[in-house]
């Protein structure tokens, strides 16, 4: 028998247990705990310190006495991502040193609603304003004070609070004579006790001493959880800290060392990554090393390629890039500090070979240059512009180099004179001109015959300047953002592909970013903007936090913040996965950053903080010509967009290469068809990334595509032969595939959040569910019997989904219920017994959404057993020595230490075996890591229970001697009565360390745990 919902009305015991969602995401209370879990299964522990986030194996303060044996400092494994995604990040702060330090922190469950203390000119004390919040992010009471106050009694009393139902996620602030002198709060709508949205609304000031600052912002979505700075009889120093998300904010790697301080910054035709520009400790100059940086190698020094200079040119401040017919690195310019002449142009250009890691020598240039830019032409010439000379006079006649014939060709019909010489922001337009900026002055440029220069209007005073950053988001569109006007966060839009440029003010930054910071295109066609400062060389107004533009509507969102200040000489590229390489800043400092920091973008990352699957180019043409339409083998016909951006080189704020185009596509059965750019006066000739976006907008690994005039060579794509699906014996479903669509399966909700989808785990087809979306198939059952289903699911950007089992009389009341909530964006088995009660007629298996999600390959299975089989009275037992200390927790916590409050995991004498037991609540965590052998095979087990109304789970990470992970799983836990829950894993080639951790969000119980090797 089948339910119609065309009938009769679903019954409301299902609707109510369909559309339960649990929402939320995990926080650890930083008030008990500043710190967060290092990666997704919850190894090590990242805790805020000031305003650097550093790592540390383990925290005295947050375990249990314990006994342990000496051992070696090793490496920091930095952060990846905490259970179900959150962190908590500081703000920069506003003021100077004066004071003892301070910090307040909310309860998990609340807000910064506000703050309150006393001001005159300046700031007198502060106090923080807390308030409860429920699930849909409504204030529970009223905002109250949550700790004490600190500072002085001077001043008048104040109270700033937000609105009702919101929530802080910022402030305004300047700072006089080291003392915070104003103060104002941000606060946004609350959507839940974790995330805010909406339009700023500002409270009224207090205290008047002191210029005021841009806004300080927690990240997109985020909201404060509390405030920290310093305070005697005045407020010395204020900042908040706040919780975000990373599909909101995106996420940063831990601080990675480099071999040098990355000045330069080139993406080799291969997507590696060529750095130089100073010595190996950290001073200027070119001319002792390179480096080249393999990403697919990971981030340890075996990643690194360091090769001697073996010319004695000093290539510091000189313009590289990638060649467009060979892809060797042309680096012209330089400094003349062999010669004692610092800096001072020279006429060199080494070669760069990066196909044999060697270098050579291009015909000298005619003038000598110190901070030129060069730029690739329409037939594959590169030009150089700017510098000075030998003489520090600026070198004012352009020339174009060809790597054809290695010559130099002087353009003497142009003169730069009246022009600044630092580092030209220059492009190739539609018409085959070049357009420049170049301080206040626009100019288009010809270089056919002796070249010709005509001036194209001034800029208005908001973003000017060698500090300033800009970079063409679409054809003849450039955003030029910081340096002078607008106290460095002002940005503009210069549109030159009508008669005239069109140059207009756009909405300004958050923070200020008057010198040098770096901007380019991500593979969504945003702009992100990172690191710079508002003083040169000044890290007090260093700007952490990147700013994401979207060329849509024009709006900034604030991303999370680096762990390190990024400001003269730093540089950033896009790699071919999607992050963000932000490396270098100093020489002279004020901080010598021989490292780099990773950035992960938002669009990497599901609502729970895990990373998503990704679409995939299984084949593409690795070269092709301008108007060609060419095939590229796709992993799902689900493709939203396809984008073109050239590929990175930077130095001194500017990326000389950065263009984004967004290509015309058809998609069929496996494959795109994908038409390139017309012309190279669109696409200038060299090496470009191509990627494929899905319907979520997540972007591919990048392609590295040469586009010239050399047409890609066949590439015959087979359409995919699906295998047929699988059939399970004596399953109950109809169409339980979905081969055959929505045929027998029955809408609960609107019809059209169910689609089928070719995305499947198994056979040719799946289901599709997106938010709201509910879909069931209903049979007939037999009392006393048992029934177990077993469905694959997946979910991307979403909080919540599941697959569930009911069980009903003959009047649809609801007898027996057992749910499993999907979690991650990979395909997993979820499955799931009830015994038919008594009285027991008909048994559902459903699925619902509040996202996109994918299910397939869905059985219900009848057993013969009338009785379910006892739990085993004795638990397992490893056949061999469990390498666990204290796997049984007879001796309560001893040798296992805590990832959150140590308050929310305690010893339990609900034991399995024995007399002791682990309880875990409110998303506590617990672990123990031990080493492990290469090639071995280990067994991981735990016997566990829970309530099952939130998450519980046992994870598994296998990590190399530097702590990045190496493989990883998590076995989610459900029952109200122990189970044994295991996994067996082959430690991979490098491992050394395993851990298992314990965490959960019900009151989760944990007994007999151990790891074997077999």
């Amino acid at each position: 028998m089948t339910l119609n919902t065309a009938e009769r009305q679903l019954p409301r015991s299902i609707l109510l247990i369909v559309f339960k969602s649990v929402g939320g995401t995990i926080v650890l209370n930083p008030l008990l705990t500043r710190c967060v879990l290092a990666t997704a299964t919850l190894t090590l522990l990242a805790c805020g310190n000031g305003q650097s986030l550093v790592v540390d194996r383990f925290n005295p303060a947050l375990t249990e006495s314990i006994e342990i044996d000496s051992v070696e400092p090793e490496p920091p494994l930095g952060y990846a991502l905490p259970a179900r995604g959150s962190i908590f990040s500081k703000t920069r702060e506003i003021g100077g040193s004066v004071g003892e330090t301070f910090e307040v922190a909310c309860e998990t469950d609340q807000v910064l609603a506000g703050v309150a203390g006393r001001a005159g000119a300046l700031i007198d004390q502060v106090s923080a304003l807390c308030v409860d919040v429920d699930d849909s992010g409504n204030w529970v009471g009223t905002p109250q004070q949550k700790g004490p106050a600190y500072g002085g009694g001077g001043g008048s009393a104040f109270t700033q609070r937000c609105p009702l139902n919101h929530g802080v996620t910022g402030f305004t602030a300047n700072m006089q004579r080291n003392l915070t002198g104003y103060l104002q709060i941000h606060c946004r709508s609350l959507t839940d006790s974790n995330n805010a949205s909406g339009e700023l609304t500002a409270l009224n000031a207090v205290g008047t001493a002191g210029g005021i600052s841009p806004k300080i912002l927690c990240a997109d979505q985020a909201v404060a959880k509390g405030i920290y700075g310093a305070a005697n009889s005045l407020v010395g120093r204020f900042g908040l800290t706040c919780i975000e998300n990373p599909a909101y904010a995106g996420r940063w790697s831990n601080v990675i060392d480099w071999p040098l301080i990355a000045i330069h910054a080139v993406v080799t035709p291969t997507g590696s990554v060529m750095t130089f520009g100073s010595t190996a400790d950290g001073r200027q100059g070119a001319q002792f090393n390179y480096d080249v940086w393999d990403p697919l190698a990971g981030t340890s020094p075996q990643s690194h390629m360091i090769l001697d200079s073996t010319l004695g040119v000093d290539s510091f401040c000189s313009a590289a890039m990638v060649m467009p017919d060979n892809g060797n690195i042309l680096m012209a310019g330089g400094d003349d500090r062999p010669n004692q002449r610092v800096n001072t142009g020279i006429a060199d250009a080494p070669i760069f070979n990066t196909t044999t890691n060697s270098l050579s020598r291009a015909a000298n240039m005619s003038f000598e240059r110190w901070y030129p830019t060069a730029t690739a032409l329409p037939n594959g010439d590169v030009m150089l512009i700017g510098g000075i000379n030998g003489a520090r006079q600026h070198s004012v006649t352009p020339e174009v180099y060809s790597p054809e014939t290695d010559e130099w060709r002087s353009l003497l019909g142009i003169s730069t004179a009246g022009y600044n010489y630092t580092y030209p922001r220059q492009w190739v337009v539609e018409d085959g001109r070049l357009f420049g900026i170049n301080q206040n002055k626009m100019y288009y440029l010809t270089t056919e015959g002796a070249g010709s220069l005509t001036p194209a209007g001034t800029l208005p005073n908001v973003a000017l300047g060698a500090s300033s950053t800009a970079v063409m988001y679409a054809p003849g569109k450039i955003l030029q953002v910081a340096g002078y006007g607008s106290d460095g966060t002002g940005a503009i839009t210069v549109d030159v592909n009508g008669a005239d440029p069109v140059v207009r003010t756009v909405e300004s930054m958050a923070q200020p970013r008057e010198f040098w910071s770096n901007s380019l295109v991500l593979p969504d066609g945003k702009v992100l903007v990172l690191g710079g400062s508002q003083i040169n060389y000044n890290l007090p107004t260093a700007a952490l936090g990147a700013e994401l533009w979207d060329p849509a509507t024009e709006r900034w969102t604030q991303m999370s913040r680096s762990q390190l200040a990024r400001l003269y000489h730093s540089t950033s590229v896009l790699l071919r996965d999607g992050t963000v390489l932000l490396a270098g800043g100093g020489a002279p400092g004020p901080l010598t950053n021989r490292n780099a920091e990773i950035f992960s973008p938002p669009y990497l990352f599901d609502e729970n903080g895990a990373l998503k699957s990704r679409p995939q180019i299984s084949i593409a043409p690795d070269f092709a010509a301008y108007g060609q339409t060419i095939p590229v083998g796709v992993s799902t016909d689900e493709i939203s967009r396809v984008t073109l951006i050239k590929a990175s080189s930077v130095t001194h704020s500017w990326n000389m290469e950065q263009r984004f185009i967004e290509l015309d596509f058809s998609a069929s059965n496996g494959r795109i068809d994908v038409v390139l750019p017309a012309s190279a006066n669109l696409a200038t000739p060299g090496y470009y990334m191509l990627f494929v976006l899905d319907e979520t907008g997540t972007p591919s690994v990048g392609h590295m595509l040469k586009m010239g005039t050399e047409p890609a060579p066949e590439i015959v794509i087979e359409p995919p032969t699906p295998e047929p699906p699988t059939e399970t014996p004596g399953n109950l479903l109809q169409n339980g595939g979905f081969e055959l669509a929505k045929a027998s399966w029955n809408d609960c909700g609107d019809g059209s959040l169910t689609t089928p989808k070719s995305d499947a785990s198994d056979g040719a087809a799946a289901m599709g569910v997106s938010t709201g979306g509910c879909l069931y198939q209903e049979v007939s059952v037999t009392p006393g019997i048992e029934y177990s289903f077993t469905c694959d699911a997946a979910i991307g950007a979403a909080g919540y989904a599941s697959i569930f089992l009911q069980i009903n009389d003959s009047s649809y009341a609801e007898l027996a219920l057992e749910e499993q909530q999907i979690i991650g964006d990979d395909y997993t088995q979820y499955q799931g017994t009830l015994v038919a009660p008594d009285n027991a007629a008909f048994a559902s298996l459903g699925m619902y959404s509040e996202g996109v999600a994918r299910y397939d390959r869905c059985a219900l299975v009848a057993g013969t057993q009338t009785v379910p089989e006892p739990p085993p009275t004795e638990p397992p037992v490893p056949r061999n020595s469990s390498l666990l200390l204290n796997g049984g927790f007879e001796q309560q916590k001893n040798g296992w230490f805590d990832c959150s409050s140590n308050t929310l995991s305690r010893a339990s004498d609900d034991a399995l075996a024995g007399t002791g037991a682990l309880e875990i609540t409110n998303a506590g965590c617990l672990y123990q890591e031990v080493q492990i052998a290469p090639g071995t095979p280990y067994r991981f087990h735990c016997s566990a229970k829970s309530e099952g109304t939130a998450y519980t789970s046992m994870t598994v990470q296998i990590t190399n001697a530097n702590r990045t992970e190496l493989q990883a799983v998590e076995v989610p836990i459900g029952n109200s009565v122990y189970k044994s829950y295991e996994t067996t894993l082959t430690a991979p080639a490098d491992s050394v360390h395993s851990a298992l951790t314990l965490y959960s969000e019900d009151p989760g119980t944990f007994d007999n745990c151990f790891i074997e090797a077999l």
